[in-house]
């Protein structure tokens, strides 16, 4: 779920996000690190050493991870290398990137998932592929808490994480039957992580002094709770489905969500109009966000694990279907730096999540219709029904099956290669 639902909730909506570095920094001459982060281990890079050109490089920094320029605050850029640093005053320096000649002299980086191995057999399109489902969120007891839980006086409750769930679900079937082996990173509602709320207050004091600027000093325990329950579903959790993947190695994860639009107070939600569709590629690092010395390592790692070809190929086809499925139109972002439009497609968005920051490999966010919108909410508080029901003046199956039907032929899709090929053209064509 990504749309704001009131101006009161901006900075839990922000670190809902993934935008949990976007306050003050703290005040250290060491690592500059975001809520719950180590310091980088910058030498875990130097695998990628002469794996990209200059011209490749530069090109991805501006259009897709960094395109207000930002990055280059933090950087000096070469003709035969990159170094990047802790700060705009470029002293403390983190670590040096050393570019390939060009095409013919490139070394192979060594990637986690098989970009190039041959996908596919006879009536098995998938086959030989590795897909990994994230259903978003956790449910269950957790839900309120996710503040993913939308109801209207005695209807039956509308949960995010129960919709996600049931759609991988179904969209495991799908993809299995088609070839692929397919891992989810949860099948229940209990947390991935061991980590609890309660293990995380000496982590939302500090998160309190990094945002607030202070090197010392502490809250109330109230307002420590209600950080270290933040922290425990948007950073431990996702942390620990991060893990899950990087011992997988996926050739493909998809985080499967549903959206929302504002909705007003809690205690008196309301209906919106339309739905509208999005899908996230990972990028739009903002200024903010890049002062962090984990984000700066993240948002390189990303870079040179050359996933956006994959990442925005697949998005591509994947919003192509659920348009035509859903029969809706494209999300609108006005004024919002932390998304930026991506090739083509009004469908597809950068932006900087913690799930698609950690997760190793291309990683797409799909958002599905609003919980709260007129055309979508009774479809879902119909619940996981079989056969058909008429809503909107269509004859359907229940959402979760359309939803995973639509997904599901977007990989497909995406897998046959000629996205792929295409959007990796065009960029070696820039570059």
């Amino acid at each position: 779920m990504g749309s704001p639902r009131s101006l009161r909730r901006l900075p839990r909506l922000l670190a809902a996000a993934g935008l949990l570095a976007l306050a003050s920094l703290p005040v250290t001459a060491e690592a500059r690190l975001s809520p719950m982060e180590k310091e980088p281990d910058w030498s875990r890079l130097d695998v990628f050493q002469k794996t990209m050109t200059r011209s490749e490089f530069k090109l991805l920094v501006d259009e897709v991870y960094a395109p207000d320029g930002v990055f280059w605050r933090y950087a000096k850029l070469g003709q035969n290398s990159v170094t990047v640093y802790s700060t705009s005053a470029k002293k403390r320096k983190l670590w040096t990137l050393e570019f390939a000649p060009d095409d013919r002299q490139r070394q192979k980086p060594p990637l986690q998932f098989a970009p190039d191995r041959k996908i596919g057999a006879e009536g098995k399109p998938l086959a030989g592929m590795t897909i990994c489902l994230d259903p978003g969120h956790i449910g269950g007891d957790w839900a309120k808490i996710e503040e993913r839980f939308f109801q209207i006086g005695d209807d039956r409750p509308i949960i995010e994480a129960e919709l996600n769930l049931i759609t991988c679900r179904y969209l495991k079937q799908k993809l299995e039957a088609l070839g692929a082996k397919v891992v989810m990173t949860k099948d229940d509602y209990e947390p991935v992580t061991s980590q609890r709320p309660d293990d995380l207050m000496d982590e939302a004091q500090e998160a309190y002094r990094i945002w607030n600027r202070r090197s010392s000093g502490s809250i109330s325990a109230r307002r420590a709770a209600r950080i270290a329950r933040g922290l425990f579903y948007r950073n431990a959790e996702i942390k620990a489905r991060a893990a899950l993947i990087d011992k997988w190695k996926p050739d493909l994860t998809i985080c499967v969500h549903y959206n929302a639009s504002a909705w007003g107070d809690p205690g008196r939600p309301r209906l919106t109009g339309k739905s509208r569709l999005v899908n996230f590629v990972h990028g739009a690092y903002s200024a903010r966000e890049l002062e962090y010395d984990d984000q700066k390592f993240y948002m390189l790692r990303n870079v040179l694990d050359r996933i956006y070809p994959h990442e925005v190929a697949a998005a591509d086809a994947i919003a192509k279907q659920t348009a035509a499925k859903f029969r809706l139109g494209p999300e609108v972002y006005k004024n919002w730096n932390a998304v930026q439009q991506v090739g083509p497609n009004p469908y597809v968005y950068a932006r900087n999540l913690v799930a698609n920051r950690v997760f190793r490999g291309p990683v797409i966010f799909v958002e599905g219709p609003y919980m709260n919108a007129k055309d979508a909410y009774y479809w879902m508080e119909a619940g996981d029904y079989e056969g058909t029901k008429t809503f909107n003046g269509r004859k359907v199956p229940n959402i979760m099956k359309v939803y995973a039907d639509a997904v599901a032929k977007g990989i497909v899709e995406y897998a046959q290669g000629d996205l792929f090929r295409a959007t990796k053209a065009r960029i070696e064509s820039k570059s």
